[in-house]
């Protein structure tokens, strides 16, 4: 076609689209309509590692013990357990689920961590909110908690064949269970709250010394014997690990449970009249899986009772938890972002970031046990490396990304970090969203979480009364609890408050320290001997170890929790030995080992112990300490 004959057809159309609103100039405007976001999320909810506890106290006497096969105080898994990965894993499954496309095809889009658990999302408004929407999702499928609720309870064969269902025979019929489990026949009770898919244990018993052997030494004119100290953990112990269905009707349960009681303390005299302690114990141990139907009792046979000789069995049941807390998606924060605009001059201007270029550390709570003869226990797992509450370098990355991109060019325009203060110097618009967007920063990587235990010691009738049970405590039975400590029926034992910041974590004690004389070193020469007395200390009280973060929602606390409370039996028991007497403590205790979400704000019973007159409740409160600056 002649060029003038399409300039002839082609001019007239371009003038019309162009007066209709066309042209270069309205595709640049209706770019400038979508801008993209930057929005940054607390993700360790999802990412941080939680380690799979093993049982705390088997209950029985083991005297070569201290790993995770025999742990006689008790251990955990160096492994870190992830629900979803670590962040990187994170950022990949996002990738794949929320727009593909849209991270390598728009300029500009960056899904990128800081750290291992924040997550900064640079995107379309509509993408980033998607993004938000995919988080919470997560939380609500990885944040699933149970509680599993486990009786020992002596039956005959008869009785536990009564009890069974006849569709399901390890289920329990509900009238049966009423009819054949009394006060007479039940023993000791655990109840615990715990992540489905996560292992977590608890111990509530007895642990105690005695005198269980001699170690004579001989030499040339002179002999010695050395008291051998043995300790036991008597009581209900479980460790377990719940698997929901998709749709939680059912469970999975791995469940190893041991039961240890002490029928009595023998003292026997040896031939040199030495006193040694015979234990004479009746012990119950389980491991199985099985698949049942939540919130209804199951019957596991521990012993095989006879037709008039009952034996301890166990009755386990798994209720989920209600997931409210989990909101439909992540809260994140999002950052200013002006576009690029002409400035008449540039400032400079210097921010304070110390606080948030602190690195925050980790501190392991205090062990409490009794220590054997000759033993070393097992060595606590490492704490990780302190790690700055938000890398400083990235705050200056993510200003040039999100503030006004174009000024930076600027030949004066520059953003740089200097002994923990934010230089800036550009337009004063700049200037000050950056210093907004810090404010933003500092309010939300600069909070506290605050965890408080109170364990209340109550009457089972009391108990009864007030429903205790495992999960969230509405404001009705919290209040009727309250009434109930005035009036007396019940009592706290003790209360401990952690605060926790950057997910790292901190433990506090409120305890007794007491010295006791627990053992004799014995030393022996050709013609002389000697022993030394051994002089160990135990805390009487509480100590509560936690690791806590504010999930990506807002709220609620994820949080990894062990807690010990112990109560020194006084006064203390002796033991007559060769060398003078020595002291055999009992305490009376309760541990608890578990990694579990409460919404922020509200109190939640975690671990429920029991005996036949009395009960341990462990109440868990989590709140929010926003910084002020």
């Amino acid at each position: 076609m002649d060029r003038r004959v399409a300039w002839a057809y082609g001019l007239p159309l371009i003038v019309l689209w162009c007066a209709l609103g066309g042209g270069p100039g309205a595709l640049a405007e209706e770019d400038a309509k979508e801008t993209l976001v930057t929005r940054i999320y607390n993700v360790r909810a999802l990412t941080s590692g939680r380690p799979d506890f093993v049982r705390v106290g088997e209950p029985r006497p083991i005297h070569d013990a201290g790993d995770e096969m025999n742990p006689l105080f008790g251990a955990e898994s160096e492994e870190l357990v992830f629900a979803l990965g670590q962040i990187e894993h994170l950022i990949e499954q996002i990738r794949l689920d929320v727009e593909p496309a849209s991270w390598d095809t728009v300029y500009g889009a960056d899904l990128r961590g800081v750290g291992e658990d924040t997550l900064v999302v640079r995107t379309f408004a509509d993408i980033a909110d998607k993004v938000a929407v995919y988080l919470g999702t997560l939380e609500r499928q990885a944040l699933r908690t149970v509680a599993v609720e486990l009786t020992a309870v002596r039956l005959t064969t008869a009785q536990a064949a009564a009890m069974r269902s006849k569709e399901n025979p390890l289920l329990v019929e509900s009238a049966a269970y009423l009819a054949n489990v009394t006060a007479a026949n039940r023993g000791p009770q655990l109840h615990v709250l715990g992540y489905e898919r996560n292992r977590f244990a608890a111990h509530s018993g007895v642990q105690e010394a005695y005198v269980a052997d001699y170690d004579v030494e001989v030499a040339e004119k002179a002999k010695i014997a050395d008291p051998i100290v043995h300790v036991h953990n008597l009581g209900l112990a479980m460790d377990v690990r719940p698997i929901l269905a998709p749709d939680a009707s059912s469970c999975l349960l791995t469940l190893s449970a041991f039961l240890a009681t002490r029928r009595e303390l023998r003292p026997v005299t040896t031939g040199d009249e030495l006193l040694i302690e015979a234990p004479d114990l009746e012990v119950a141990r389980l491991l199985t899986k099985i698949d049942i139907p939540v919130n209804r009792w199951a019957l596991i046979d521990g012993q095989r009772g006879g037709a008039d000789d009952p034996q301890w069995m166990f009755l386990v049941r798994v209720r989920p938890m209600p997931q409210d807390g989990l909101a439909p998606k992540a809260r994140g924060i999002a950052l200013e972002s002006p576009p690029s605009r002409p400035a008449r001059a540039l400032v400079l201007r210097s921010f304070d970031i110390a606080a948030l270029a602190h690195s925050v550390g980790s501190t392991l709570g205090q062990e409490i046990n009794l220590t054997p003869s000759n033993f070393t226990p097992p060595a606590p797992p490492e704490l990780e490396d302190p790690t700055p509450i938000f890398p400083v370098d990235v705050i200056a990355e993510l200003m040039q990304e999100t503030v006004a991109p174009a000024t930076w060019e600027l030949k004066d325009a520059r953003i740089d970090v200097r002994d923990g203060r934010l230089y800036v110097r550009n337009a004063p618009y700049v200037v000050e969203a950056v210093d907004r967007n810090l404010r933003t920063l500092n309010k939300e990587f600069l909070t506290s979480v605050i965890t408080t235990t109170e364990l209340v010691k109550l009457p089972r009738s009391v108990a009864a009364r007030l429903e205790m049970q495992i999960g969230p405590v509405d404001g009705e039975r919290l209040a009727a609890l309250r009434a109930a400590i005035a009036a007396e029926e019940a009592t706290i034992e003790r209360g401990c408050t952690v605060t926790n910041m950057a997910g790292a974590r901190n433990a506090v004690s409120s305890a007794r320290r007491m010295a006791y004389l627990s053992d004799y070193e014995v030393e022996i020469a050709s013609n002389s001997v000697i022993a030394n007395p051994i002089v160990q200390e135990i805390l009487d009280g509480s100590v509560l170890d936690v690791r806590a973060t504010e999930t990506a929602g807002g709220g609620s606390v994820h949080s990894v929790v062990r807690f010990t409370y112990v109560d020194v039996a006084t006064p203390m028991r002796t033991v007559t030995t060769p060398h003078g007497r020595l002291e055999a403590p009992a305490l009376e205790v309760l541990r608890t080992r578990a990694a579990l979400r409460t919404p922020i704000g509200k109190t939640v019973v975690v671990a429920i112990s029991g005996g036949k007159d009395e009960v341990l409740a462990l109440l868990l409160t989590s709140r929010i300490a926003r910084s002020a600056r």
